[in-house]
């Protein structure tokens, strides 16, 4: 019998792709994930608080940070993105401003 045919070989070799494949894709987690996001701002996390607890008057002055509207947390969420979901339009039209 040739080796090639053999069905304990072909369920290992697959076996061994199959944990290949997901070592790979775990490694390449730990690997990006740290490094893709710089840390965010301190304006940053007052604007997205004051966003997300609905304070108009402190996100019109947080708005003023511009750079702080540029920077994405760890899901990949923009400013912008927390105000979209927010139940008060008020909020959005100030971010979009």
């Amino acid at each position: 019998m040739d080796t090639n045919d053999d069905p304990d070989e072909d369920h290992l070799t697959s076996y061994d792709i199959q944990l290949s494949i997901q070592e790979s894709i775990e490694a390449s987690k730990t690997a990006l994930c740290p490094e893709r996001f710089v840390p965010l701002s301190a304006q940053n996390r007052k604007l997205v608080e004051a966003i997300k607890q609905g304070h108009i008057l402190e996100l019109q002055e947080y708005v003023k940070y511009k750079y702080a509207m540029d920077e994405a947390d760890e899901k990949g969420w923009f400013p912008l993105h927390e105000a979209v979901v927010q139940p008060i339009q008020q909020i959005l039209e100030i971010v979009l401003d």
